[in-house]
């Protein structure tokens, strides 16, 4: 947040660490490490032979991602829509929120990222809010495909599951490798007039209620890239 008010993204190198980091043994998800450093010149920081292959295929998708969306990532308008984390709010709230976007010269095109610090109970609601669009132009708004771990549930799998199965358990394992939780997506046709002054109300979270397709699982320390591209 700092270095954006000085310096355009191309200057900022921002690397992908590696988990749990080495300054605060910090446990993070690698797609949430990915939304922050894809907002400069993006690196990659830490050693993939000891990934999982589940992780290195995670990690070509992320660098496809960055390759097609580079030149608004690097050289678009930045923006802090949101606040930052652990700063206080007009109501001397602290923010759980930081929400960036970055808008291409020609405004055809931006990217959007939103990060939580820590899950609220009960927030099961959220609104992207952009800034720099062209109020005139229609966007077509979406998000990555997600896939989701099992474990990321713990036993709350046997809230579905026809037998009774152990947390971390081989068998839990074993479902855990071949089974995997698919992600909300986003995907609308929108005004960049909403996305600039009213926002867009996003897929409700998980709140212990359920789930399916449609529920957006947002964590601790999760994140989410929009992307929008003029129509």
């Amino acid at each position: 947040n700092g270095y954006s008010y000085g310096y355009p993204m191309s200057t900022v190198s921002a690397h992908v660490s590696d988990c749990p980091n080495h300054q605060t043994l910090r446990e993070t998800p690698l797609n949430s490490r990915f939304a922050v450093a894809a907002f400069g010149v993006l690196g990659y920081e830490c050693n993939v032979n000891e990934m999982t292959k589940d992780e290195q295929e995670e990690i070509k998708q992320q660098i496809a991602i960055y390759k097609e969306w580079r030149p608004v990532l690097q050289y678009g308008q930045f923006y802090r829509t949101g606040g930052s984390l652990n700063c206080q709010s007009h109501f001397g709230f602290e923010r759980n929120l930081a929400e960036w976007t970055i808008v291409a010269p020609d405004k055809k095109n931006a990217v959007g990222m939103m990060i939580q610090e820590t899950v609220k109970p009960n927030t099961s609601h959220g609104t992207y809010r952009a800034r720099g669009l062209d109020d005139m132009q229609m966007y077509q708004f979406t998000t990555r495909e997600m896939k989701y771990d099992l474990h990321i549930f713990g036993d709350l799998i046997n809230a579905i599951a026809p037998i009774h199965i152990k947390k971390n358990s081989l068998l839990h394992n074993t479902i855990a490798k071949f089974v995997k939780m698919p992600g909300e997506k986003e995907e609308y046709i929108v005004s960049g007039s909403v996305l600039n002054h009213a926002g867009l109300e996003l897929s409700q979270t998980f709140a212990a209620t359920g789930y399916e397709e449609g529920t957006r699982l947002y964590q601790d320390f999760h994140a989410r890239l929009y992307f929008m591209e003029g129509v």
